[in-house]
């Protein structure tokens, strides 16, 4: 079974919400919108009559004064193409629907009574008000109608069988106005869609959040055998105060996060550049080695991976700085101890050996805080502990990539992220 390793902020809105809807989403809608209204609406309209303009002559187009009126039926049938004359009364009030679609009666002078299905957007106006002219039609034959229906109208119409086709291959046309009013809308909505993804690919890219369907792919999660073992040294502290591992640092760069970080380096440490925090990290991996009790060594070393970590999400140090001080210091790691447990126990000793000497009789709670924190971890069957004690800690081009993330790709495989 998978283990669900947090990484906060998954969607990517967990900080900042609101400005982020209003002055990216919003904003980006509104503004597209209405150069889309304004500006592209009427500048490409003469593009979608273009588009959209079937053949003239064609069914469903405007009717010019040539084409023939027939009277009947059998005419009709012996005819291409035709129109009618008919009265803005009945285009109104007479509609039949069937079949879901809005038929029209036509009498013709023969009085046969026949239906037609008509496009509204070809009508011509004749001078005589209230009568038009019909788009071009032609006589096609009828699909099935439902059979609760068309007994009814069989009485009331001479057939149908066939119908008079006034709409295929015409596409009704809008105004300028509702063009442009659509094109605004589509634009908008596509602008706030691409806001939305540019906000999550650009997020997940600089480490502010995981990303939401890949979470292997976080650039904050450990690349190399090295990082991810380095990532376990200081597993503890980060899962105390943030995500935890196996992020680089342990957190995401949300504004928070960060804030407490840079706060934590210039108040606790000291370090404002990356020169004092390099040679803060010397000094703590330096005088491991010189230590006389094993919880000493442990808490300096697990404090300046630490360190490197912090470094690296404020920007301080680079990638590749960070991974040199991790080899440095987990050599001394492996060097030191000969388990997990060991340098574990001897990190949760100097902990509470710090807390005595700063905060007193709180020393012990805090302790047992943390230690809570690592038996936690210690339970979890793929977490930082399951990582092998022993796996190399090389770096540079003569080592092989599927070598120096052998361990890398044995546990991230397990790897989800918590929503």
């Amino acid at each position: 079974m998978a283990v669900r390793y947090s990484s906060k902020n998954t969607l990517g809105f967990f900080h900042r919400l609101m400005r982020t809807i209003f002055w990216g989403m919003f904003v980006a809608y509104l503004t597209v919108r209405l150069c889309g209204e304004f500006l592209l609406g009427p500048w490409t309209y003469p593009f979608y009559l273009s588009l959209c303009t079937p053949e003239a002559g064609s069914v469903g187009t405007t009717a010019d004064a040539s084409l023939p009126v027939p009277a009947s039926i059998a005419e009709m049938e012996s005819l291409e193409r035709f129109t009618f004359t008919i009265g803005g009364d009945v285009l109104k009030w007479d509609a039949v629907t069937l079949d879901g679609k809005r038929y029209y009666p036509i009498e013709l002078e023969s009085g046969e009574k026949v239906l037609a299905l008509i496009n509204k957007n070809a009508l011509t106006p004749l001078q005589e008000a209230g009568q038009y002219r019909l788009p071009v039609g032609q006589w096609v034959p009828w699909p099935d109608t439902e059979e609760s229906v068309r007994p009814y109208y069989e009485t009331l119409y001479t057939t149908l069988d066939h119908y008079i086709d006034m709409v295929s291959g015409a596409t009704p046309l809008v105004d300028e106005r509702s063009y442009s009013s659509w094109l605004g809308d589509v634009l908008g909505l596509t602008a706030m869609i691409a806001v939305l993804l540019l906000h999550r690919i650009i997020g997940v890219r600089r480490g502010k959040f995981a990303p939401a369907f890949f979470p292997s792919r976080d650039p904050l999660l450990a690349q190399n055998d090295l990082e991810l073992f380095a990532a376990s040294t200081y597993a503890i502290w980060s899962h105390t105060f943030f995500e935890g591992w196996p992020l680089m640092g342990g957190v995401h760069k949300n504004r928070k996060a960060l804030a407490s970080i840079k706060s934590g380096l210039a108040d606790q440490w000291g370090i404002a550049t990356r020169e004092e925090g390099l040679a803060q990290v010397n000094l703590l991996t330096d005088k491991s080695d010189s230590q006389s009790l094993p919880m000493d060594a442990a808490w300096d070393l697990c404090r300046a991976t630490q360190l490197l970590g912090m470094m690296y999400l404020t920007g301080l140090i680079d990638r590749e700085e960070m991974d040199a001080g991790y080899r440095k210091a987990c050599l001394a790691i492996q060097r030191l101890f000969r388990s997990w447990e060991e340098l574990a126990e001897g990190y949760l000793a100097g902990y509470e050996s710090w807390c005595l000497r700063h905060y007193g009789s709180q020393a012990s709670q805090m302790a047992a805080s943390r230690r809570r924190v690592y038996e936690r971890l210690k339970a979890e069957p793929y977490g930082p502990y399951a990582v092998a004690w022993d796996i190399s800690l090389a770096l540079g081009p003569d080592i092989s990539t599927d070598e120096s993330r052998a361990e890398l790709k044995r546990l991230m495989k397990f790897y989800v992220v918590r929503d």
